[in-house]
Parts: C-alpha cells; structure tokens; sequence
C-alpha cells in the first residue's frame, strides 16, 4: 500500500516523524547500517582477523560477528545493509506512532515510555539526531536549542576537526604489533589482553584501526540534554561553579576541554 501505514482497518492513520515539524525531516539520509550474518556467525578468529569484533551468545553455542564498514562484512560473507530515515520509521510500531502523536498534541513526551520500556525522548533523539534538520530540537521538545560552549554563539568553529582517534571496535592488534607500530597499549580492565591507541592515521591503518574524526559541530550534537540543560543554566546564571555533569565531571573543566578548540573566544567561555 502506497499509503501505508494507513490501511483498511484505520484509514486516518498518519505516519509521525521525530522532528518538531514534519517538514524538518530528511527521509532520504541513511539512518542505519549494519552486517547482517542471519544468524550464521563466522568462526571467531575469522571474524576478529578480518577487523569486526565478536561477543558471546547468550546461550553460550559460539561468538557473534559485527562489521562496521561494507568491506569487512563483505570479506566475513555477511549482508550489508542501510536503512534510510524513512524505512526505519516505517518500522515504528502504532503503538509507538500513537505515543510520539500524544507527545505531538501536548507538546512534550516527558513521562512516557515506548512499548518495551525506554525513556521515550531518548528514543526520540536517538531516531531525530541523524533525520530532523532541527535536531536536537524534537517533536518531544519543539523550543529545544542546541547550545555551544562559547561565550557568544557567533564564536563557534563548527567545522574544526575537535575529535580523532584510532578505532579498534575491542578487536586490538597483539601488544607486541601495537608497540612496533608507533602505538601505545594499557592492560585491559579485565587482565583479559592489551588495548592499542595510535594517534595518527598512518598507524591507525598499519595497525587495521578505523581512523575516526569528528567536528565541533558533530561533538557538541552528542551532549545529552541533561548537559545542555546545565549549560543553559549556566549561561543564565552566567557561571559554571559548583556544577557537574551527569557523569560527576567538573562543569567548567568539561566545558574548556570542549571550548579550548572550538571557541574563536576561549578561554573565555
């Protein structure tokens, strides 16, 4: 049914989308990707030396397999697929739908809870982040605005690069490896092996890490809202003292860490 997911049984039925307004959504980005085994993992060595990492099942029969690029779950024989905005809230359940439509009408989802249990506005940011122009303002919060550590917005820098490491997904090169390359290693919190950190991308790729960068811009839409809250507080009151994050984090040293590349200002804040 073009028309889906009104149907013959409810032909009102209105697809809702996470954005403040609908037309705020972007139905053609890709929201999701993944490698799909269908259940038949490879062995777990061939898994680990092709660079995706593996758990244990819970019933304890073997290792699952996850690929985070196309070439990987290629080589592992699994089926890479994406899923755009629009396909994953075609997945929404009506009873979801139903929730996010009463969040619509009173113009907040505080208190609610999807169908197995989640906080609904962090369901929300989770499906908005990628989707709504207008993100992280929702269809869970419509006035929402996305702070930025600087003292005056206009000083931003959303296009420098805050953030880049060297990404392993747990599956590390053998310490010896690491260390011949140029990278550190630190005992696992587990004694279970060593992790790798290389800080260049050369290494990172020597090493068959995924060199990961992110911008001010891609950081800053990362902060919870609970952080932004504070922030906002903070911008109002017009000190950071005596505050936290939700982590327990000193809010004016999480803050510098965030302004000191990203603020024309800093270090003022």
């Amino acid at each position: 049914c073009q028309s889906y997911p009104a149907t013959i049984c409810d032909k009102d039925y209105k697809q809702l989308n996470p954005c403040k307004d609908a037309a705020d959504f972007l139905p053609d980005i890709v929201k999701t990707r993944y490698c799909e085994f269908g259940g038949n993992y490879p062995a777990k060595d061939t898994c680990e030396a092709l660079g995706c990492s593996t758990w244990e099942l819970e019933d304890g029969s073997g290792f699952g397999c996850s690929c985070d690029t196309e070439e990987k779950c290629n080589n592992a024989d699994g089926t890479w697929i994406f899923k755009t905005c629009e396909e994953v809230i075609k997945e929404w359940g009506q009873e979801e739908n139903q929730r996010v439509q009463e969040a619509n009408e009173t113009g907040t989802c505080a208190g609610q809870t999807t169908s197995w249990g989640e906080d609904l506005t962090e369901w929300i940011n989770g499906q908005a982040n990628t989707c709504c122009q207008s993100y992280p303002a929702t269809i869970c919060d419509k006035d929402y605005k996305q702070l930025n550590p600087c003292k005056d917005a206009a000083d931003f820098l959303p296009d420098i690069v805050k953030t880049r490491y060297c990404e392993f997904g747990g599956n590390y090169p053998a310490k010896d490896t690491c260390e011949a390359l140029g990278c550190s290693t630190w005992e696992l919190e587990d004694g279970s092996g060593f992790g790798c950190s290389c800080d260049t991308e050369e290494k990172c790729n020597n090493a068959d890490g995924t060199w990961i960068f992110k911008t001010c811009e891609e950081v800053i839409k990362e902060w919870g809202q609970e952080e932004n809250q504070r922030v906002q507080e903070a911008n109002e009151t017009g000190t950071c003292a005596g505050q936290t994050t939700s982590w327990g984090e000193d809010l004016t040293e999480w803050i510098n860490g965030q302004a000191n590349t990203c603020c024309q200002s800093y270090p003022a804040t």
